[in-house]
């Protein structure tokens, strides 16, 4: 077996290592999970509403994932009212992110119906 430096500058052996895996980490950033995203009403039909400080939302940008990973739904930035218009989604399961513009993400559960 020899040593070998990888694409990260990590040394490894070239010795095959079936079943290991690299990945990359899907969430970039800090996630604030000390600040869990509240969102109303859970279920929802047309309207989602977002419950936290005005300072942590204020031009904060929103996206809405399905559990496939698909981005269904993109605000650069959030109104004041703190609603989104969900009405044009299929009903589901979605993951809501927000980050504000200190960079810091919260992530929250919805169901459409």
């Amino acid at each position: 077996a020899y040593i070998t430096t990888d694409i990260d500058g990590i040394l490894r052996s070239t010795t095959p290592d079936i079943g290991a895996y690299e990945f990359t980490p899907l969430v970039a950033g800090n996630i604030a999970t000390h600040k869990p995203l509240a969102l109303y009403p859970n279920p929802a039909n047309a309207w989602l509403n977002i419950d936290l400080d005005a300072n942590e939302t204020h031009g904060a940008k929103v996206e809405i994932v399905d559990l496939l990973g698909k981005k269904v739904l993109e605000i650069e930035k959030l109104s004041a009212q703190k609603s989104i218009d969900i009405s044009r989604l299929e009903k589901g399961i979605y993951f809501v992110w927000l980050t504000n513009k200190a960079n810091e993400t919260f992530v929250g559960k919805m169901i459409k119906e």
